[in-house]
């Protein structure tokens, strides 16, 4: 597979005086971002806070077509391309000596504001003018309350979209919507993680107050309202229709799939994903109305819909391996049957994603024969949420494959899609080190991961690391012949020069008999605090930072405030080149 590129653009946020250089540091914790995104095609200004030292002081984004200019004190002006990939991105602070552990950085299509202190009473709430809007604020203090009162329409649907967990905020956030008696209407606490989305028919033409609150996370023995620097949000309202999910949540790459769109309002549309890359499983479509992309699992098979009735053996619905089909689990109790004929001794992969996908359904997969008598399970995988099994067939024969909820729940979002398809050997690698990896010249760091192997896959494996900057080396390591830890050393030259960038960990198979196949390890971005998904919880990279041994004549001239700052590519910094105004 090939690695993803990762593309930067560097920002000179100050200029000082060469002097000692730093010792090798662990990544710098607590840099943040005010607000923790920006509208596409817009410049904006945001706010730095960081413990990363102003001399020679850097910043870098994982995507194209954003562009930094520093501005006074700790004020960055940011600009956004048109076409400027929407969603969450990585940002990375640094400078000569260290770096920031990543952090979250969201880029929408909404005209944007900043919430606008006292708004914390019913009746002096941030009267929000015009929608849909997405509202940047802060939850200040602790026992803070951010209330927000809106003008709605009879038969109008309001969404309220809360990006706060998944940007990296210290806060599970929570929604009231109030009438104008102060009557509480609805309460919308964890979507697909802990931050809430909120739908709301209006009954009546009138004024309505949002309440916007949050709890610590992690949690904490005090169960007051949350707040601090660290606790940003992005509130997204609207009032026209919104394309919250996709119905079936896959599309194919080999034929147009019918989707539909479902949230505030539906429609259809007929998916051409012939453009769609084959990997990674999971990716990301922007249909009309969405306010972030929504992702969808890619498959090379037509999308079959589960057919009702389904919940019993006579009437499962017959598939073939391999395919792929999506469904719902409409109500409690409800059981989706689907039947296969498998052969003697064959592998067969059965994954279901849902969690995985944004959906609600804890599912549960059981493979049975056709006595019902239970032969597999699986509720979660060890890489996720979802069940994925990989089956060894007793005999020849039909066999079935049942779908619930784990904990007998359902209903309208309680949908999940089914990939069945023959055994395959495979291996896939996690990095366990640090986000961010910092070496002195003349010395060496460590990258740690563990392999998985898949079926018994067997093949030799070479551990190598791509994107080195000049004067770092790593010898390739033979992966483990079983899965299991392992360990690859990256040793700086003794005149190695201050280098920042991405570097990747690639895994491949080495020798005549054996088809080449490469794939790149993944990095966990929120460990064991990890609560529900997001759309970026894994990055394919880590950060290296070089240290030199000794002062040098420093590489890079700083911006004054307002000059621009060109882009440059990934893995080694460039020059920027300063431009006056």
């Amino acid at each position: 597979m090939q690695a993803r590129v990762v593309r930067v653009v560097l920002l000179v946020l100050a200029l000082a005086g060469a002097g000692a250089r730093a010792k090798t540091k662990a990544p710098v914790a607590g840099t943040t971002f005010f607000p923790v995104g920006a509208q596409r095609g817009v410049t904006s200004v945001i706010t730095l806070s960081t413990k990363i030292a102003p001399a020679h002081r850097q910043v870098t984004i994982d995507c194209p077509g954003v562009q930094f200019v520093a501005g006074p004190k700790d004020t960055v002006q940011v600009s956004i391309a048109p076409d400027a990939p929407l969603g969450p991105h990585l940002i990375h602070v640094f400078n000569d000596d260290e770096a920031a552990e990543p952090r979250w950085f969201s880029i929408s299509t909404l005209p944007e504001i900043l919430e606008k202190e006292p708004n914390n009473a019913f009746g002096a709430e941030q009267v929000i003018e015009k929608l849909p809007v997405c509202v940047n604020g802060k939850l200040d203090i602790r026992g803070d309350v951010d209330l927000f009162a809106v003008n709605l329409e009879a038969g109008q649907t309001l969404v309220a979209v809360v990006e706060a967990y998944s940007l990296g905020s210290l806060a599970d956030a929570f929604l009231q919507l109030r009438d104008d008696q102060n009557s509480v209407l609805v309460t919308a606490h964890d979507g697909r993680n802990l931050d809430p989305v909120l739908t709301f028919q209006v009954p009546k033409k009138g004024r309505y107050s949002l309440e916007l609150a949050g709890f610590a996370h992690p949690p904490t023995a005090d169960v007051g309202f949350t707040g601090g620097p660290a606790v940003a949000y992005r509130l997204h309202l609207s009032a026209a229709p919104v394309t919250l999910r996709v119905f079936p949540a896959a599309v194919s790459r080999t034929s147009k799939t019918r989707l539909d769109l479902l949230g505030a309002g539906s429609a259809s549309l007929d998916f051409d994903g012939s453009h769609l890359p084959v990997e990674p499983l999971v990716q990301t479509i922007t249909p009309p109305n969405a306010i972030a992309p929504i992702q969808i699992a890619v498959t090379d098979t037509p999308v079959l819909r589960e057919v009702e009735p389904n919940n019993e053996l006579a009437n499962a619905m017959p598939l073939a391996v391999p395919s792929c089909v999506a469904g719902r689990i409409d109500k409690a109790g409800d059981v989706d049957r689907f039947v296969f004929q498998a052969k003697k001794g064959g592998y067969y992969n059965m994954r279901v994603l849902a969690k995985g996908l944004g959906l609600p359904l804890d599912a549960l997969l059981v493979v049975c024969d056709s006595t019902d008598k239970e032969l597999a399970h699986n509720d979660d995988a060890t890489e996720g949420d979802d069940p994925l099994l990989s089956w060894k067939a007793p005999a020849d024969g039909l066999y079935q494959i049942k779908i619930t909820d784990l904990f007998n729940r359902g209903g309208e979002a309680a949908e999940y899609v089914l990939m069945l398809g023959p055994g395959e050997e495979t291996f896939a690698t996690t990095i366990t080190s640090k986000s961010v990896l910092t070496v002195e010249a003349g010395k060496t760091v460590e990258l740690k991961a563990t392999l998985k192997r898949v079926n018994g896959y067997g093949a030799d494996l070479v551990a190598e690391m791509h994107g080195l900057p000049p004067g770092v080396t790593a010898e390739p390591v033979a992966a483990p012949a079983k899965p299991g830890d392992f360990t690859v050393v990256l040793k700086a030259a003794a005149n190695a020069a201050a280098s920042n960038g991405p570097v990747q960990l690639v895994l491949c198979t080495k020798g005549d008999k054996t088809p080449l196949i490469s794939r790149t390890a993944t990095l966990d971005l929120r460990g064991e605090i990890r609560r529900g998904t997001s759309l970026l919880d894994q990055a394919d990279y880590v950060w290296l930072t070089v240290v030199p041994a000794a002062p040098a004549v420093p590489a890079v001239i700083a911006a004054a405030p307002g000059a621009a700052v060109a882009s440059v590519p990934p893995a080694v910094p460039a020059k920027v080149q300063e431009t006056k105004k």
